[in-house]
């Protein structure tokens, strides 16, 4: 779980204000490009932490670039999806629609409309939720059934700028990935060619056309 760094001070601004203020900004949100580092802990296993740059266009265009502790990367073309470690020099290869991927969450970032129609639970500052940056607002998302591809989405985000300052999805068996975000800049160019991907030839493919 993460921590905060230092003591806590809820805002005062509601939740219907400001889920407002969200949905209004994340449909403004045409690209997104950030640090992150990547921290994930399962049941009875250790916490492993993983770091790299993110891009994220509309409307369904991807890219984790992970340089440490060993390069991979993942890619959506908004049509394909693409994991590849260059280190075993395999490719896993989805459809879009069909991966189950938790980096696939990050697709509401970039506008879902109203919250509330995927959402049956949405919490302001839950108690088991500390943010990161003193003052940030922490939301915990739990999805309606037919969008349960996680149990709980928590978004935390800078109270007057809503910029995304982490996101983290625990999943339904009880692991946990916490992605903090730095270095963030909003709505820049990313050319398309950014999200296309090019099997390399001596890479071994799994998964589906």
């Amino acid at each position: 779980m993460v921590v905060a760094t230092s003591a806590f001070r809820p805002p005062e601004e509601g939740l219907t204000d400001l889920l407002r203020r969200l949905e209004r900004k994340f449909a403004r949100l045409r690209s997104l490009v950030a640090d992150f580092d990547h921290i994930y802990q399962a049941p009875g296993m250790r916490l492993f932490h993983e770091s790299g740059r993110v891009w994220l266009r509309r409307p369904r265009y991807m890219r984790w670039e992970y340089t440490h502790p060993e390069e991979k990367l993942f890619i959506s073309d908004g049509k394909m999806v693409y994991l590849y470690v260059p280190a075993d020099r395999q490719v896993m290869r989805q459809k879009l629609s069909r991966v189950d991927d938790l980096r696939a969450a990050f697709i509401f970032i970039l506008g879902r409309g109203h919250l509330r129609e995927y959402f049956k639970r949405i919490a302001l500052n839950p108690r088991s939720e500390r943010p990161v940056e003193a003052g940030d607002v922490v939301l915990q998302f739990t999805p309606k059934n037919r969008y349960a591809v996680f149990a709980e989405l928590i978004v935390e985000v800078e109270p007057s700028t809503l910029m995304v300052r982490r996101v983290s999805i625990i999943e339904i068996g009880g692991a946990r990935s916490d992605f903090l975000f730095s270095h963030v800049r909003e709505n820049i160019s990313i050319p398309l060619d950014k999200f296309r991907f090019t099997i390399p030839s001596n890479a071994h493919v799994m998964g589906n056309r």
